[in-house]
């Protein structure tokens, strides 16, 4: 979950869980935006950010985190960003590139956050990288 600086607005990773005997199953899984007032739903981004979303300090910017496939079994967690409330994305970029492994799943999980000044986005896993988004 992230809340806009002014709570203008608030984010969330959405997925309805089903079960099949033991096992969970995730379906309509997306990161859906609302209006922190009243709660009503503003933009459905209809990418599930389940490492983790940041919205920006000036609220215009939402940043989600997802796990994409790469070649070789490879993941690439991957940092897309969209406008708020439109939903659109603007850019999408790669934060590293995981290789096949036991450990693949710790090492491919990835945070992010806005600086307080909104012209960096900083991403962290096993390496931090920081990202200028000044051009926003």
């Amino acid at each position: 979950m992230a809340v806009s600086a002014h709570g203008e607005y608030v984010a969330a990773v959405m997925a309805e869980v089903s079960f099949q005997g033991e096992f969970e199953r995730y379906t309509r899984l997306y990161t859906g935006i609302f209006d922190g007032k009243t709660g009503g739903e503003v933009a459905r981004l209809m990418v599930f950010g389940k490492y983790g979303i940041a919205i920006s300090p000036s609220g215009k910017l939402i940043a989600t985190v997802t796990d994409e496939l790469g070649d070789h079994g490879a993941i690439l967690p991957t940092v897309h960003i969209h406008g708020v409330p439109s939903g659109a994305r603007f850019v999408s970029v790669v934060h590293d590139r995981v290789p096949k492994g036991r450990r693949q799943a710790l090492l491919a999980g990835c945070g992010v956050a806005f600086t307080s000044d909104g012209k960096y986005l900083v991403t962290s896993g096993a390496v931090t990288k920081v990202w200028s988004v000044g051009w926003m």
